[in-house]
């Protein structure tokens, strides 16, 4: 409660950034992991044996592109990683951006990373504003082709026009690890379509990023008491 910590002259600080690498390569895998369909193939040679490999078709990413609803610390990484690591097309869309970056292509209508993007990752804050805010006009924007990867928050997504896109084939498939509500209940259609691939809020999660996000946690109170600045960022 910010309010009341302010009230009550109760420091309260975070640690940005700790977890975006961690949530830049999520968002990668589940770009390769569905363009590969590495989960329907995985099922289905468990159940019916080797010869399922003549029943796929495989897309590679190199040349593809992939569109960024938002270009801060995590949009950035993953531009870096698909542009660099994997020699896709990047553009984005962030009316907050201050730099523009040379390996991005960077739109003002939002409405054309949807039309354009072979892959559209959302990376941006929940607020009044994105809620909901990619729903029906969005996924009836974007190519039968394309997928949607929602590593950010699940309410971005309006979620019963999301399974409407992947039950009709306007869209390709989703990879998302984040839903609405936040744990997905076992009985949802999400579960059960072989497009989708579903993680339970992890990709921030690494090892790697807890311990950054744990040690800047002690830096933090260290620097309080010594009087120093924090090296994470003080809100109240």
């Amino acid at each position: 409660d910010v309010q009341a910590a302010k009230k009550r002259g109760i420091c309260v600080a975070i640690t940005p950034g700790q977890n975006a690498l961690g949530v830049a390569e999520h968002a990668m895998t589940l770009v390769m992991a569905l363009s590969k369909q590495l989960l329907p193939v995985t099922v289905d040679y468990k159940e019916k044996g080797f010869s399922c490999k003549y029943a796929y078709s495989f897309s590679e990413v190199s040349g593809k592109t992939i569109g960024l609803i938002g270009l801060g610390n995590i949009g950035q990484l993953v531009a870096n990683i698909a542009s660099y690591g994997f020699h896709m097309n990047v553009m984005a869309y962030d009316p907050f951006l201050k730099q523009h970056p040379d390996n991005v292509e960077i739109v003002q209508d939002r409405m054309e990373v949807f039309k354009r993007a072979d892959f559209v990752s959302l990376h941006l804050n929940l607020s009044k504003e994105t809620l909901h805010s990619v729903g029906e006009q969005e996924f009836a924007s974007m190519k039968s082709t394309a997928y949607i990867i929602n590593a950010s928050r699940g309410a971005i997504i309006d979620q019963s026009a999301l399974i409407k896109a992947l039950e009709s084939g306007q869209i390709a498939g989703a990879g998302l690890d984040v839903t609405d509500p936040e744990e997905c209940e076992l009985d949802d259609p999400l579960f059960h379509m072989r497009n989708v691939i579903l993680t339970p809020h992890i990709a921030g999660s690494s090892t790697e990023a807890l311990e950054r996000v744990a040690g800047m946690c002690v830096a933090n109170i260290e620097s309080f008491f010594a009087r120093k600045e924090l090296p994470g960022r003080r809100i109240v």
